[in-house]
């Protein structure tokens, strides 16, 4: 048995690349919204983020696996079974893609904030909003997929990739650019690369 650091960007190119699987025996998605949150702001305040253990796989699979929660399912070759650590996975995986279906999250900067409406939020902290379908298909509130409504808000989604394109204040423009480069230095680096485009396009 070896201990090593492995970081998230590394983690997520396995996940992506289908990599690494779970083991069949493995339980499914069982956070909150609370721990998911959390988290998040683990990564903000760059903090560990925990021990996570593998089984590595060698020339064939030990056991029955299947893919994390919404990864790509891809037939490459699994090099590793995840026998600890897949909640913390799965939540990294789903808020960099923000795709939960009946929440949206965020990281919340106060000064952005155009409205002042819940005073109770503390600066760099996570939030999430429930989110619900009309009879039309629509997903509600609106605002939360509207990159200007979420940042005068000073709700910056974790997907990280929209907001920059709408912030015209130069002052703020940095303070945001640092926020996301603090986390983004955790995030996969393809991520990193489409929201490094996004400023320098809007430069």
């Amino acid at each position: 048995m070896q201990a090593s650091n492995r970081k998230l960007g590394d983690w997520y190119g396995k996940i992506q690349l289908a990599e690494i699987k779970l083991p069949r025996f493995q339980r499914f998605e069982a956070w909150d919204r609370s721990r998911i949150c959390s988290l998040i702001e683990t990564v903000i305040k760059d903090l560990p983020l925990g021990i996570t253990l593998i089984l590595e796989v060698g020339d064939g699979e030990k056991f029955i696996s299947r893919f994390l929660a919404t990864a790509p399912e891809i037939g490459s070759r699994v090099h590793e079974h995840l026998l600890d650590g897949q909640q913390r996975l799965t939540a990294l995986w789903r808020i960099f893609h923000n795709n939960y279906e009946l929440e949206t999250y965020f990281i919340y900067l106060k000064e952005f904030d155009d409205y002042k409406i819940d005073e109770e939020l503390e600066d760099m902290t996570a939030y999430w909003r429930g989110r619900y379908f009309k009879k039309n298909g629509d997903k509600y509130p609106l605002w939360c997929d509207d990159p200007e409504e979420t940042l005068k808000r000073g709700m910056i989604p974790t997907q990280l990739t929209a907001v920059t394109k709408v912030c015209r204040n130069q002052k703020r423009k940095k303070r945001l650019r640092r926020i996301l480069n603090c986390f983004s230095a955790s995030a996969p680096n393809s991520l990193s690369r489409r929201q490094n485009c996004l400023l320098k396009d809007d430069n």
